[in-house]
């Protein structure tokens, strides 16, 4: 049995962005739901300039806390990566750029954000964490469907080589043993669920550019994810320069 379930427009999602080879798959996806998130509560046509600014949480959030990253990835020039919540963690303290002041380039860079952007603040974020639960199966201890019918979130799945080439259907794991050998984390962007042939699965938008899936999005498997992080819907505003924080 089918069940189509639930799933946000996807034009409230910019359009997708490739992380490239640097480990920036929670800047990308952080920014990415910041974005839609805006694009929800303020509405009209996507605009760089009330888009999140990737490139400012790819080279500023590492910067602002560096014991919260990862261990450097050999040929990654020093970049470590970090959690969504962190990139919500420096959002949270200083806001963010907006994407047309501060565009993306794919690698990180230690260009300055321009003094005059206006900038996406948030007052605070909620990071949700599954418990141990039956292989296959949702933790029964909560229930994250409400809040993405609330608004698009940031989802950290467990990721094997075999995700790169998925293209259709509901992508379920590991291939084989060599493949979940591969094992790692990968944060993306849910914007739905559903539920098709009698398993559980969220809609998702890569960090992997238009070329992966359908135009950068895909479904998943819901019991390869490990928790959520999303920002407070009603603590979201945009600062323009001058003003004081929100």
């Amino acid at each position: 049995m089918e069940d189509k379930g639930f799933a946000h427009h996807r034009e409230i999602i910019p359009p997708p962005i490739n992380q490239g080879f640097i480990g920036s798959c929670s800047a990308v996806a952080t920014g990415q739901c910041l974005s839609a998130t805006v694009q929800m509560k303020f509405g009209g046509p996507h605009d760089p300039v009330r888009r999140t600014s990737v490139q400012e949480l790819t080279d500023k959030t590492q910067e602002a806390f560096p014991n919260d990253c990862y261990r450097a990835v050999p040929g990654e020039g020093g970049f470590r990566g970090f959690p969504p919540e962190t990139a919500f963690e420096y959002i949270k303290q200083y806001g963010v750029a907006v994407e047309a002041n501060h565009p993306y380039c794919g690698q990180r860079t230690s260009t300055p954000t321009p003094p005059d952007s206006p900038r996406i603040r948030i007052q605070n974020y909620n990071t949700v964490i599954r418990k141990t639960r039956p292989p296959g199966r949702d933790s029964p201890d909560f229930n994250i469907k409400p809040i993405i019918r609330k608004q698009p979130i940031v989802g950290v799945q467990r990721v094997y080589e075999s995700l790169e080439r998925h293209r259709e259907g509901v992508y379920q794991g590991a291939k084989d043993d060599d493949d979940a050998k591969t094992a790692g984390g990968h944060a993306v962007v849910i914007f739905g669920y559903g539920t098709e042939n009698g398993q559980d699965y969220y809609w998702i938008q890569n960090t992997w550019g238009p070329e992966w899936g359908d135009n950068g999005i895909a479904k998943v498997s819901a019991h390869l994810f490990i928790y959520f992080v999303y920002p407070d819907l009603e603590g979201i505003s945009i600062q323009e320069p001058g003003e004081g924080s929100a």
